[in-house]
């Protein structure tokens, strides 16, 4: 499409009908030939799409899709999306749309690795301090306090 929006609209219907595609019908490496077909739509969203909160949207929808990749492959690392997803959100001059999702990755991340969570938590708050957000406040008390 020449319009970009139509274009995205595009790349995201058609990973999101490869992702709900019925996993459990499939076997063995098959269960991730639907999610990788959707990773797939995402990168390209990525690397063609000149918007930069369609950017954005593309390296969040990166990072879910590696989450449900990696349940039915744990050595896929969620880790490295969210690091990129979250070094975008915060290079940002504004506060994006995608931006709001922020904390969703960050609660994932907790369980991998706290200690960076709890810095990248703080940066955003730091960047954001007027943002209404309790579930981020929430987490960088939890993981303040844990030892």
């Amino acid at each position: 499409h020449k319009d970009e929006y139509r274009a995205i609209h595009c790349y995201t219907t058609l990973g999101s009908m490869y992702a709900q595609t019925w996993a459990e019908e499939l076997n063995g490496t098959e269960k991730l030939e639907p999610y990788n077909k959707a990773m797939a739509m995402y990168k390209d969203m990525f690397e063609r799409c000149e918007d930069e909160d369609y950017k954005t949207s593309a390296l969040y929808r990166q990072f879910v899709m590696s989450y449900l990749i990696n349940q039915l492959d744990p050595s896929v690392s969620v880790e490295d999306y969210i690091e990129t997803f979250a070094a975008r959100v915060l290079s940002h001059p504004t506060l994006g749309y995608y931006d709001a999702n922020f904390t969703k990755a960050l609660n994932v991340l907790s369980v991998k690795n706290a200690s960076r969570t709890l810095t990248l938590a703080r940066q955003f708050r730091n960047k954001y301090p007027n943002l209404n957000d309790n579930e981020l406040d929430a987490l960088i008390d939890k993981l303040s306090t844990k030892k």
